[in-house]
């Protein structure tokens, strides 16, 4: 895999797909946010989650279907690449948990052991992850969702609960789940084109 976006190309190097612009429509994470024991039953109450999941549905594929040219399985196994990712308070607004071990959720402190061989020491301390291990890339993302929805701790939205609940995103989140060397496989070959 090679990381990085090609600035200059040539003939013989092609132009990316796809260019954002300012205020482009990326994704918004917080459309009704689902994060928490708490507020997941108070949507499910309400069937606000439902709602909230068809919306988060149309939009990943407005954005990377129709403007991108993703599919639903590309799509879902580019969010698989929030395994190893966060989200910050200051980034967005999209998680209370910001910058700083006194900010920062218990997986994202300075002294957490969020490593596969469980050392300590993640960069810069703050924020919340999507998983317990976040600089871990394994498919952590698609086998412990459950634990992501019921802990506080731990990010789950909307965009999230669509790739695991929509009839179109759901074959390939679970497939995801069962078998972490086709999530690589097929992760590989979507950031690539990505």
């Amino acid at each position: 895999m090679r990381y990085g976006r090609i600035a200059v190309w040539s003939p013989e190097q092609p132009q990316s797909s796809f260019i954002f612009r300012a205020g482009a429509d990326l994704p918004a994470a917080e459309l009704e946010p689902a994060v928490g024991v708490e507020q997941q039953q108070q949507q499910q109450q309400h069937q606000q989650q439902q709602v909230g999941v068809e919306a988060a549905a149309r939009q990943l594929r407005k954005i990377f279907s129709e403007k991108l040219g993703f599919t639903d399985q590309e799509i879902v196994a580019l969010a698989g690449a929030r395994t190893i990712g966060r989200a910050f308070k200051e980034r967005g607004g999209s998680c209370s948990f910001g910058y700083g071990d006194q900010a920062a959720s218990k997986y994202t402190k300075s002294s957490s052991k969020m490593w596969e061989d469980h050392s300590a020491g993640c960069g810069i301390a703050g924020g919340a992850a999507w998983t317990r291990n976040w600089l871990t890339f394994d498919n952590s993302y698609f086998t412990n969702h459950m634990e992501a929805m019921e802990d506080d701790d731990l990010l789950w939205f909307p965009m999230d609960a669509a790739l695991q609940a929509d009839p179109g995103f759901k074959p390939t989140f679970e497939l995801y789940a069962r078998d972490q060397a086709i999530f690589f496989r097929d992760y590989a070959k979507a950031h690539k084109t990505f």
